[in-house]
This record gives structure tokens, sequence and C-alpha cells, in this order.
């Protein structure tokens, strides 16, 4: 018991990187691409689904606009925990919206506050890990990071849809079965944010700043983008964040659909349970492989080396995406590995 307690008190990063980072991929999955096939379910058309989901990528992406704030407001800690509960409670309500006759434009909403609040957590997870933990250890640790980030996606891709499918089998009503998968969501959510309140190290978790009145937040906010500003070749840099995965992005709004809308509208006509199962099953052994090949052969060539190569293979699978559709394939293991698409461009691990 007393061993137990100095392990504990360490707060070691084995008790939080696996689930901060679990809680980084699982939320923003849910809502990016668990909501898409929720819709789908419902009968909402596909131009709305990609329109209005699509979207929602959006604070994820102009999430350094206030990632300054949450360096100099509360602690950085205080952030992870609470959006981690707030993102639950916003699942659950999501859940009784469902019931509503508006439920498309309420859940959306819904969704775009969880797509904030989901972000904002990203950020201070990410600042949590650098701050609490030497560059040696970053470096240690990076392989569970990403591992525990990529767990998180399957678990909202792979298990929840899967349940979806299962209590629709026996419910035959959608409504009820999303009902319950965003009740189970949110739960989840809640349930590590309290483990995180606990778990978390209180200490170093905030950055001291020389003025902590409203006005010196705001000026040290102002001065943060005027050093981003003045970064030698920023321009080179915001082009390749944009555009390396920008064909990635647009897929992964349309695949979900495409893989559960019927023959005759163009799609594989598959249903949420083998599309979780695929996601839950095929995945973890993609993204296993894919990582310890893409890291040793950017390791081999460097990255300078590699970057021209990594941008043809980011874009292969959506060749084979194309073949699915234009050949009607529907053998379901060979859309299982080709949906699973880190299988074809291993090499990426950025």
């Amino acid at each position: 018991m007393i061993a137990m307690n100095k392990v504990l008190n360490r707060k070691t990063p084995f008790l939080w990187v696996p689930t901060v980072y679990f809680m980084q991929g699982f939320p923003g999955c849910v809502i990016m691409v668990m909501l898409a096939i929720m819709y789908k379910n419902f009968g909402v058309s596909n131009s709305e689904i990609t329109l209005y989901t699509g979207a929602l990528v959006l604070p994820w992406v102009i999430k350094p606009l206030w990632a300054p704030l949450i360096d100099v407001v509360f602690t950085i800690r205080w952030w992870i925990y609470v959006m981690e509960i707030l993102v639950g409670l916003l699942f659950i309500l999501m859940a009784f919206t469902l019931e509503t006759k508006d439920f498309f434009i309420i859940s959306l909403t819904i969704a775009w506050a969880g797509a904030f609040v989901s972000s904002s957590h990203d950020i201070a997870s990410d600042g949590f890990y650098i701050n609490q933990l030497t560059p040696e250890q970053q470096s240690f640790f990076v392989g569970l990071q990403s591992a525990s980030y990529n767990v998180g996606k399957i678990f909202a891709t792979g298990f929840i849809i899967m349940l979806c499918g299962v209590l629709y089998a026996d419910s035959k009503d959608y409504f009820l079965s999303w009902q319950i998968c965003l009740i189970v969501c949110g739960v989840i959510c809640i349930l590590f944010g309290v483990y995180h309140r606990v778990m978390l190290d209180q200490s170093r978790t905030k950055v001291s700043q020389p003025d902590s009145t409203v006005g010196g937040i705001f000026e040290n906010f102002i001065d943060v983008y005027k050093s981003f500003l003045k970064l030698e070749y920023l321009w080179i840099g915001v082009l390749f964040l944009l555009l390396f995965k920008c064909s990635e992005l647009m897929i992964s709004a349309v695949l979900p659909l495409f893989l559960v809308d019927t023959v005759a509208s163009g799609g594989l006509g598959l249903d949420n349970t083998f599309v979780g199962f695929a996601y839950g099953t095929v995945a973890p052994i993609a993204i296993v492989f894919g990582g310890i090949l893409g890291g040793y052969y950017i390791y081999r060539r460097g990255f300078a080396k590699s970057i021209y190569s990594l941008f043809v293979i980011v874009n292969l699978p959506h060749i084979l995406y194309i073949l699915l559709a234009s050949l009607h394939i529907y053998n379901h293991w060979l859309v299982s590995w080709i949906s699973n698409r880190s299988a074809t461009k291993f090499i990426v691990p950025i």
C-alpha cells in the first residue's frame, strides 16, 4: 500500500499519458466521423451531412487562435479535466435532443460547441505533456502517446458504431440506438474527466505571467501573435499544414457515407455493425504496422528526402476508393482493408 501511494503521489506519466491522449482521439472522432453515420442512419441527405459535419473540423484547424489563452487563464490541468467533463455532458445533452422535431439543427449546434471544447482540450493536453515531461521523457512516451490517440479514434469508429449496429438489430430503432451510444460516449468522457481531476499533477500546470490582470493577459496574447507572425518562412509552414492532408480531410467526410449508403445510391450498403467491426479490427493492425514501418522509413531516409514520396503515398488510397465505387466491389474483407487506408499509406505517420 505504501509503495502504491508513492507511485500515485509521483503521478507517473504511465498513469495519465495513455488516458489523456485517448481523450484527444475519442471525442473528436465522435464529432467528425461518428455523427456523419448517425445522421445518415436518420435519413439526412449526403449533401447536408458533408456540408455541416465536414465543417466541424474548423475548430481544430483554427485552435491556435485561442491557444495562448489556455496558458494564462486558469491552469492547463483545469482545462484538461473540465473540458472532458463538459464534452461528456454535451454528448448526453445531444442524446436527449434526438427526441425533438428539430434534432438535426439542435444536435449540430451542440456538436459545434463540443468541437470547440474538444479542440481546447487538445491544446491543453499537449501543453501539459510538454510542461510535465523532460525532453527525454517526451521522446520515450511519444509512441504511447500516438498509440493512445489512435485507440481513442478506433474506439469511436469501431466499438461505438458496432454497438449501434447491435442495438439496432435488436430494437429496429436508430434513434433509440444512437441515444444510448451518445450517452455511453458522454459517460466515458465524464469518467475520464473525474479520473484526471484526481490523477494529473497539480505542479507546473500554469505558465507564470508577469501581469495576471485582464489587460496584461490581452497584451501577452497579442505579443504571442506578433512573435508568431515574425517567424521566418511562416507561409511555407502554414501551406504545408493546410495542403499536406487536405485530401485526407476531404475524403474522411465522405468515406463513412460511402460505406453505409445503399448500393442504388452509389454506396457499398454496409451495416453499422460491420463498419464498426472493420474499424475496430483491421484499423489497429494497420496503425501498428504503419507506425513501425513509417518511423523506420523516415529514420533511414530522413524527413527531407522522404517528403515527396509521402505526398504521393498519402493520396494513393483515394484511387482505391474510386475503384471500389466504379467496379462495385462488395467483398467485405477487401472493403475493410481499403477503408482502413492506414495500411497503404503506412509511411505517413504525420
